[in-house]
């Protein structure tokens, strides 16, 4: 197992269970993407808005036939569709409805990736989140940015090629460091400047041009909390959908406990004991008020606290 050993037991994370093969080498073909496209068998998955199809009554997402697309919609063209990857045979794409006029079944429902998290299983969830993600830099990378032309999408979506100079752009992830930082008996969590309800989380940001995983977390938590940090240790990484992040988890020991917050970050920053931290999570469980609230079990900060707080002798 990479990163820190957890009792033998392996951490699982919300939007990390896609098990699709990606068909890296039969998406080069245009003519198999086509007849996938137009195979009986393929299943479809429409996004409105970043929002996922799901049954009312169960939460579980939606796919329709190419059959049931048919009769929902007109003929689309094979840019519209984003091929998320194979399974036994059978081809899986999403497709962006939202500036489209469809009739969608009255039992359906469209709702937000992190509402679906813990109803829909783990693969369907990492579905949601490789679609979600591919969509939306689909949408926002049109155009070419080397020469400004209009770009297409190639391979099932996987890249586009700008038609003017044949560039090729292909999706991006941003790497994100996100620290659990721990002092003695006590962690180190933030309030963002946005919520002031008394939500605290493991600080985090964005790694920068040519930093190590390592220097991205001391630079992050300097900046942050004026807190300076010696020893850091790799936990375990979870892709978020907002829109295209790989939160890369950490647990930081903190050589000084002072702090001196960015106050363009940050509203808040506490040093929290294993006692109030544990509080916090059996208030949560059973729904009761507490001082303050930790992330839910969607994010991957909330796995990150609860290991300091229960698993670790730290």
């Amino acid at each position: 197992m990479s990163g820190i050993e957890r009792n033998n037991l392996q951490v699982f994370h919300s939007f990390a269970g896609n098990t699709l093969d990606r068909s890296e080498v039969e998406r080069r073909s245009p003519d198999w993407i086509s007849s996938l496209i137009n195979h009986p068998s393929t299943k479809f998955l429409l996004v409105k808005d970043f929002m996922f199809p799901v049954l009312k009554n169960t939460k579980r997402l939606v796919w329709v036939s190419q059959k049931e697309l048919q009769n929902i919609s007109k003929p689309l063209s094979e840019d519209s569709f984003f091929l998320l990857g194979t399974a036994d045979n059978i081809g899986y794409f999403a497709i962006d409805v939202t500036k489209l006029a469809i009739e969608t079944d009255s039992n359906w429902e469209f709702l937000e990736p992190r509402e679906i998290a813990l109803s829909a299983s783990e693969h369907e969830v990492g579905i949601i989140a490789q679609a979600k993600s591919q969509l939306y830099w689909h949408e926002s990378h049109k155009y070419c940015s080397n020469c400004g032309s209009m770009s297409k999408p190639h391979k099932g979506g996987i890249v586009r090629i700008c038609e003017q100079c044949s560039t090729q752009h292909f999706p991006r992830t941003d790497p994100v460091v996100i620290m659990l930082v721990f002092k003695d008996q006590h962690c180190l969590l933030g309030q963002n400047r946005r919520r002031t309800n008394g939500f605290y989380s493991a600080l985090a940001g964005f790694m920068d041009h040519a930093e190590s995983i390592e220097e991205a977390v001391r630079r992050e938590v300097k900046e942050e909390s004026g807190v300076k940090v010696k020893k850091v240790i790799y936990h375990s990484s979870q892709p978020w959908p907002y829109p295209h992040s790989l939160m890369i988890g950490c647990i930081a020991e903190a050589e000084d406990s002072i702090i001196s917050i960015d106050e363009e970050e940050l509203s808040d920053a506490r040093w929290f004991s294993r006692k109030e931290i544990i509080n916090a999570f059996k208030a949560q469980e059973q729904n009761k008020e507490n001082e303050f609230y930790l992330p839910g079990s969607v994010a991957i900060a909330h796995h990150l606290i609860k290991y300091w707080a229960f698993e670790t002798s730290f």
